[in-house]
């Protein structure tokens, strides 16, 4: 059984004529305008007689080309938005572990009071300044 290849385009092999290119680009607007994480971008292959590829991955000039593949990416602000939101998330949680740590802490310490094991005096303050 042959093995079957699979590509990340949406789609390949379509024709690079001004209207293919306005409808897509159209469309990724669209896309865009109603909050979608991704947005389409395309990539132009497939080059005339005469002209090569710009690079190794097979880039090409709009008007070197004669068919576009479509890609789906995720939008730069989302990308951004997604980025400060796993900060602020990392930042919460590390407060957080800071906050319960001292918790225990300040509990060790009270229960050691409490227990008459160490005296007020021994401590520089009720609660001792504990750095974490």
């Amino acid at each position: 059984m042959p093995k079957k290849n699979f590509y990340q385009h949406l789609a390949r092999k379509i024709p690079n004529n001004f209207l293919t290119r306005f409808l897509i680009s159209k469309f990724s607007d669209y896309m865009v305008r109603s909050e979608s994480k991704y947005q389409l971008k395309m990539r132009f292959r497939s080059p005339k007689k005469g002209h090569k590829y710009k690079n190794a991955w097979g880039d090409l000039d709009c008007q070197n080309a004669r068919h576009i593949s479509i890609y789906a990416v995720e939008r730069w602000g989302y990308k951004r938005k997604k980025q400060i939101a796993e900060r602020e998330y990392q930042e919460r949680q590390r407060q957080r572990q800071l906050e319960i740590r001292h918790e225990i802490q300040s509990g060790v310490v009270d229960q050691l009071l409490s227990e008459g094991l160490i005296s007020c005096a021994e401590t520089t303050a009720d609660r001792p300044n504990i750095d974490v």
